[in-house]
């Protein structure tokens, strides 16, 4: 037998001889062992190597899809009864399904409490609708606008549990003030987006509790400071600020929005994405960044005129880093939106 150095140690019934060879098969025996273990370990480096680069490749550059207001009740509610939940998006399905993410303003709360606020419209819509806007790519939902509410807080939260349990997230809500206005993140290995939701106009008989939940309602300029801090603190963080602003059927932003929005863009902005006005607004480049004051309605069931014509905002990341949008046109008809040039 051989010790740990080597030496040749003398046992009883073995010659010279024998001992060195005991010592030279254990030897080889150990050296093979060795071998074979190295072996393994390349093995596992190989497999985890090849792991990694596969999901590299699999990912897809960051893509996204805005639309404007969704509602579900109402007029839509009988085109449901009439035709289906699928024959709403049957238009813009394929449209939908070349984006890694979908974003509406949902306006309309998906629940069955009824605790409606003391206002002019409201609106209630079937929670299992949930669902059927999972089925067809909304991945995010905007609550910061001013129907959300129509069931109160109640109905606000219940919404927003069937929406999570449905895999939709939220924009522009929190459960207490320290939450309301924080960002939805999205992001692949290189890209990082914070999304934004704020509702600029009065909100009817709402009134908001700091320790209870509820939306963003933050405007002007602490809006502004607000998307100015947050940048700083993530400087590659590119952030779209979705604002349900503007009055009703107008075709142009007003002065105050327009500041506005330039404000944001100098705090930090890449994009600006407007509605409820229910028709299309000028847009806008400022410092190579775009602004849609009102991108109008997405599924609605609106009469005036101009409401039937819309934009879907498509967005993708390129290979710089750089955000780059552009507006898709789609006609409304029977509540139902249709690609006015489809691919």
């Amino acid at each position: 037998m051989c010790n740990s150095k080597g030496n040749v140690i003398k046992l009883k019934g073995l010659g010279r001889f024998g001992v060195r060879a005991s010592c030279f098969l254990l030897f080889v025996f150990l050296m093979n062992s060795c071998q074979q273990e190295q072996h393994r370990d390349d093995s596992v480096s190989e497999k985890s190597n090849e792991s990694e680069s596969q999901e590299i490749k699999s990912s897809n550059k960051l893509t996204i899809l805005f639309a404007g207001d969704l509602l579900l009740d109402r007029g839509v509610r009988k085109q449901v009864e009439r035709k289906g939940f699928d024959h709403l998006f049957s238009g813009v399905d394929s449209l939908i399904q070349q984006h890694s993410y979908f974003i509406v303003n949902l306006e309309t709360p998906l629940t069955e409490i009824k605790s409606p606020l003391n206002k002019k419209y409201i609106f209630r819509s079937d929670p299992e609708h949930a669902k059927g806007l999972k089925s067809h790519g909304v991945t995010h939902a905007i609550l910061s606008n001013n129907h959300s509410m129509d069931q109160s807080k109640d109905g606000l939260e219940d919404t927003k549990n069937h929406l999570t349990r449905a895999g939709i997230q939220s924009i522009g809500y929190g459960e207490n003030v320290r939450s309301f206005c924080s960002p939805t993140l999205i992001q692949n290995e290189k890209d990082t987006v914070a999304l934004f939701g704020s509702v600029q106009i009065p909100v009817e008989n709402w009134f908001q509790v700091d320790d209870q939940p509820g939306i963003c309602q933050m405007q002007g300029e602490e809006l502004e400071n607000y998307i100015q801090n947050y940048h700083q603190l993530h400087p590659n963080y590119l952030i779209i600020v979705n604002l349900h602003w503007g009055l009703e059927y107008l075709s142009a932003p007003n002065f105050t929005q327009i500041q506005h929005a330039k404000n944001l863009i100098d705090a930090g902005a890449e994009l600006i994405v407007g509605h409820h006005p229910h028709v299309i607004q000028s847009t806008q480049e400022y410092n190579g960044k775009m602004i849609y004051y009102s991108i109008g309605n997405f599924i609605f069931d609106s009469t005036h005129p101009n409401s039937k014509k819309a934009f879907l905002i498509s967005v993708e990341i390129d290979e710089t880093g750089k955000l780059i949008s552009k507006p898709i046109k789609i006609q409304i008809e029977n509540c139902r939106p249709e690609l006015v040039h489809p691919n």
